[in-house]
């Protein structure tokens, strides 16, 4: 009877051995592949407004954007059993946008310091990975690396005051938008960017709640017909200069309206740019003078 306790307790033991060499040699058998960290490539991250995500902000040392990327997060917590919280990697343009801006699902449940490991594959196929340490709390999560939302404080990358940028170069002027009758139709937002800073700026994009998407369109006369072609490339504000998107000019199409757009409504549309801030505008709906109206 005692031999066999012994010999089950000695079992036990070299199995737990087993377990832990195997463990071990599981780590220590992670080959990184990773080329060291580019530090041209600046990283941050964004708790975003739907719960259960996280963004990551990818530019290089200008602060243009970078879109071309594939961007995966890994967390860990120095707790016992705690598991890390993975994320696949995504492309810029898997919310729709591209706009440097990487969402990833990626939900923390636990309080306290965690480490955030985030793997950048570059487009010539490079990869490395940057550790960067947050802390979770019931008051929000904060880390140099944090950057706050829109609403997060005169410091927080996306704050705009008056369709400024905080410390951005962008003006937003004569902001409207035309009526549009139908839920799950189109319609034009129309404004003037004034680039008040000393480089130049592209319009990259833009979203609003009030649609599935915005395009940026240019109308063309070709041979008599207008004709209408979606801008893919941004549209560039030389410093001192402005860029007026008018009728029968360039437009911002709203496409798939969530909710006919009235006269006298008014809609935030948050416009995205290489070379300056994020910056929220609030858009007015406005018959459109006749005189206004030759194209779309």
């Amino acid at each position: 009877m005692k031999y066999s306790v012994r010999l089950a307790r000695i079992i036990i033991s070299l199995l737990i051995l087993i377990i832990l060499i195997f463990v071990g040699c599981q780590r220590a058998g992670r080959t990184d592949s990773s080329a060291p960290d580019n530090t041209d490539v600046q990283i941050a991250l964004q708790p975003a407004a739907q719960a259960g995500t996280m963004t990551v902000i990818l530019t290089n040392s200008s602060g243009a954007a970078i879109t071309d990327a594939k961007v995966a997060l890994e967390g860990n917590m120095d707790h016992p059993g705690m598991m890390p919280v993975d994320a696949d990697a995504v492309t810029d343009n898997a919310d729709g946008k591209a706009d440097g801006r990487y969402t990833l699902p990626f939900k923390m449940e636990m309080l306290g310091d965690w480490i955030i490991t985030v793997s950048v594959t570059q487009a010539d196929g490079s990869t490395f990975k940057r550790d960067l340490p947050i802390q979770v709390s019931e008051q929000g999560i904060k880390g140099d690396s944090i950057k706050p939302l829109d609403d997060a404080g005169p410091n927080g990358g996306n704050d705009t005051v008056n369709g400024q940028a905080s410390g951005a170069t962008i003006r937003v002027e004569k902001q409207m938008a035309r009526p549009a009758p139908l839920a799950g139709g189109t319609g034009a937002v129309y404004l003037t960017l004034i680039n008040e800073g000393k480089t130049p700026v592209k319009l990259m994009g833009a979203d609003t709640p009030a649609a599935g998407s915005v395009e940026i369109h240019s109308t063309e006369n070709d041979n008599g017909v207008m004709k209408m072609r979606q801008i893919t490339d941004g549209i560039e504000i030389d410093p001192g200069k402005s860029v007026e998107l008018t009728p029968g000019t360039m437009h911002m199409m709203l496409v798939k309206l969530k909710a006919p757009l009235a006269e006298g409504d008014t809609l935030k549309v948050t416009l995205h740019f290489e070379g300056a801030d994020d910056v929220t505008v609030d858009v007015p709906v406005m018959k459109i003078d006749a005189s206004m109206s030759d194209g779309m």
